[in-house]
């Protein structure tokens, strides 16, 4: 049986899938190792009597990696959704025993390899890479660095069956839902 529900994601929940995940990557926590190690270095010249344009520059560089990606993110978020005329809009999914199939309003530009169709994306159960929950959102990932948002305000009632569902499809290591 079936379970078909439709989602809709906002700026917002774009932006915490962002964060999700540039800091679960090995490039996103480099930036927060290396800031850490701008500091200790600040500290150890300031500890060591070094003067104090030195230790200020060390500071200055620690500050500048921690805030350049939270501003890099929060820049680039509106634009993504502003260009992507697909997040825009409502998406239905429909979980089966096949796998899980995408429908959106919006035509693409070219009809995907799995139905033919512009509209609808289906992906088989072996065919996803993990389903992950957030505070605030399912993410369906079809590759590594790709996933399906959907917030779990909109799926209040449907996430049971849900889980459920993935839990039966996939295996342990690939569903970690909550």
């Amino acid at each position: 049986m079936p379970l078909t529900f439709s989602s809709k994601i906002d700026v917002n929940d774009l932006l915490k899938y962002n964060f999700y995940q540039n800091y679960r990557s090995v490039g996103g926590l480099l930036f927060v190792v290396f800031a850490a190690i701008m500091f200790a270095a600040g500290i150890s010249e300031m500890l060591s009597g070094r003067p104090f344009a030195t230790i200020c520059g060390y500071f200055i560089i620690g500050i500048g990696l921690l805030a350049w990606t939270p501003f890099k993110l929060k820049l680039i978020a509106p634009r993504i959704y502003a260009l992507s005329p697909v997040l825009q809009e409502p998406l239905t999914y429909t979980l089966d025993e096949d796998g899980i199939t995408l429908h959106t309003d919006v035509v693409l530009s070219e009809p995907t390899v799995t139905t033919g169709d512009p509209q609808t994306e289906k992906v088989s159960w072996d065919m996803i890479y993990k389903v992950v929950t957030t505070k605030s959102s399912l993410l369906i990932y079809t590759n590594r660095k790709n996933a399906w948002i959907i917030p779990l305000r909109n799926i209040t009632k449907e996430y049971p069956k849900i889980k459920e569902i993935c839990e039966a499809k996939l295996d342990r290591h690939r569903c970690k839902i909550k």
